[in-house]
């Protein structure tokens, strides 16, 4: 029972004696003394009347509710803008710069707090901050979003490069006509650069060498050479177990060969088994494909011919091992015949062609956005400078199979875009088609480089996966929030003074956590899972980095409100507390009323007179 039902109760009670007690001094008194019949209607009128005043005193009824827009100015917002967006209430976030006409809030769910008829949010300037877009809820937000700062505005770069390979920065620059982008290596050495377009974006490459973090740095010029801004690029380093590989090739040939010898400059641990005819095999590693055998395997390559030549048991043993992880790369060297076929159509390949013809296509790059130093990088783990390319990549021949289609994820495009190798999932693990019959002829060409490419780029995506790391977001800055998701077990974060601090992970949220960094450096994240550094940005860095993020982060909320519904009507807009004071008065008007019913000796006889 709520406490207005309580008192509903009570008071009821009351009433009813209260009557009672009317009736039975009425019942006592003489015909004479009972005076005329309409004082005791009034006065039983009255009982009830006075209790109901005194509940509505006591919890006076709520006021409904009006819809109203919030206002907010955030950093950054200006005196125009907010005069464009009058209409509601204006407060002002910590962030916002002086204005008299807002009212001072320290964060966004203290306004929220203080006004309930709030039905909508119109955010003006930078955007909000991580303290305050939780408390936006499930309100429509309206954002009025201020230009942003002269700078880099967007930055991507990977968050663990292996040793000796190469690594991408993508971004973007605002703000600086006719500007150029220089990536420079922890000792200050230029290892690339562009000129903006008029888009602003760029894209740069580096490579790296020995496991460590280390940290490369992006600096913005304008068209007269002046430094706009510096950031700073870190890369962790980590030292990565290369993968274990299986080749199985019903014949040699110079293609076996080739993809071999790549298998060994890039110091893969590659077992082989080779037919060379009458039923003799070249073998090293295991006899058999046994699930504990294949169970220590990463990626099993093989053509053909090689699949054709294991038995039932065998291929059964190898789907088993994908589903549990292992990589399968399939070589169509010769047309597949119907049991090949059917093996496929069960693995989600089905083939539009027969395999019968073969083409020729140029291979495009698989990492045309890294150029020429990722290139090198790849081909040669450590060099400093890419080889010079004085002819264009010759054609390879590959079998048409008709994978244009396929229910499949591309693995190898050639340059006019058709598919020359594809990959599904199956279980944990994946399953490669590849059609290319001749790569070998890149590196013939002098084009060891991209032959280096096309094989890793396919391993990479292949193989096993090797240890899952903890999402964490890309740019931090001291004092603000960051999430770190995927974390088993506890969690510990050390700054760079060595202060650790625990972190708990919410199981229901993704195994996330919440961290507040307080100095820059690299911090070590280490979880049941393994360790790993993240990087904290200077607090005076990035300005216009944080403003975009920002910026981005509140547009995303009034695109997710949006979509959720429009504003509710004022009706589901919480109800405000009545005044009590005017309930308070009719009570003792009231009660004044029945005193001097009770009291006056009105149409009574004359006591008196007896």
């Amino acid at each position: 029972m709520n406490p207005a039902t309580s008192v509903a109760v009570i008071l009821g009670i009351a009433t009813l004696l209260a009557i009672v007690r009317l009736l039975w001094r009425q019942r006592r008194l003489t015909a004479e003394a009972r005076g005329p019949r309409w004082r005791l209607v009034l006065q039983l009128i009255g009982q009830p009347a006075l209790a109901g005043l005194l509940y509505l005193t006591m919890l006076p009824p709520p006021l409904p509710g009006k819809a109203d827009t919030l206002v907010v100015a955030t950093a950054d917002a200006t005196e125009s803008q907010l005069r464009r967006s009058a209409g509601g209430s204006l407060v002002a976030l910590p962030e916002a710069p002086p204005l008299p006409s807002a009212v001072r809030v320290p964060d966004l769910a203290t306004a929220l707090r203080q006004r309930p008829g709030t039905s909508g949010l119109r955010v003006v300037g930078a955007g909000l901050v991580g303290r305050d877009q939780d408390a936006a809820g499930a309100l429509p937000v309206d954002f009025v979003a201020a230009d942003l700062p002269r700078g880099i505005v967007q930055l991507a770069s990977p968050a663990q490069v292996p040793a000796g390979g190469a690594f991408a920065v993508h971004g973007r620059a605002n703000g600086v006509p006719g500007g150029r982008v220089e990536l420079r290596d922890p000792a200050g050495l230029r290892v690339d650069a562009q000129s903006l377009p008029a888009s602003g974006r760029f894209q740069l490459a580096g490579s790296v060498r020995v496991p460590g973090t280390v940290q490369f740095s992006l600096q913005l010029l304008d068209a007269a050479g002046g430094r706009v801004e510096q950031l700073a690029v870190p890369v962790w380093i980590a030292q990565t177990r290369p993968p274990r590989v299986l080749v199985l090739a019903g014949a040699a040939g110079p293609e076996l060969k080739y993809l071999r010898r790549w298998i060994a400059d890039a110091d893969m641990q590659a077992d082989a088994r080779i037919g060379i005819g009458g039923g003799v095999q070249l073998r090293s590693g295991p006899a058999s494909l046994t699930a504990a055998d294949l169970g220590q395997l990463d990626v099993v390559i093989l053509d053909a011919r090689a699949w054709s030549g294991l038995g039932a048991g065998q291929r059964q043993a190898l789907l088993e091992a994908v589903r549990g992880g292992l990589g399968v790369l399939l070589r169509a060297d010769t047309a597949p015949d119907a049991a090949l076929r059917a093996d496929l159509r069960r693995l989600g390949f089905q083939l539009r062609q027969a395999g019968r013809e073969v083409g020729t296509a140029a291979v495009a790059s698989p990492r045309p956005d890294l150029g020429e130093a990722t290139a090198s990088a790849s081909a040669a783990p450590g060099a400093a400078q890419p080889p010079a390319q004085a002819s264009k990549s010759p054609d390879v021949s590959y079998r048409k199979l008709g994978l244009a289609g396929l229910d499949a994820a591309p693995l190898l495009n050639a340059q006019g875009g058709q598919l020359l190798a594809v990959w599904r999932a199956h279980g944990r693990g994946r399953v490669g088609l590849w059609t290319p019959l001749d790569s070998f002829r890149l590196v013939l060409a002098g084009h060891p480089d991209l032959h280096a490419q096309m094989w890793s780029r396919a391993l990479a995506i292949l193989a096993r996966p090797g240890q899952a790391l903890a999402t964490v977001d890309a740019h931090a800055w001291p004092g603000e929030r960051i999430t770190l998701c995927g974390l088993t077990g506890p969690a510990q974060v050390a700054a760079p003074d060595g202060q650790p601090t625990s972190l708990v992970p919410d199981p229901r949220a993704g195994h996330c956590a919440g961290y507040w960094p307080r100095q820059p450096g690299w911090h070590q994240l280490a979880h049941a899972g393994g360790a790993q550094p993240f990087h904290v940005h200077q607090a005076a860095q990035g300005r216009a980095l944080k403003a975009a993020g920002q910026a981005l982060a509140t547009r995303q909320l009034a695109m997710f409100a949006g979509a959720a519904g429009s504003r509710p009507p004022a009706e589901t807009v919480p109800a405000r507390r009545g005044r009590a004071w005017p309930w308070l008065l009719g009570l003792l008007a009231c009660a004044a009323a029945l005193w001097w019913l009770e009291r006056a000796r009105l149409h009574l006889p004359d006591p008196a007179a007896r």
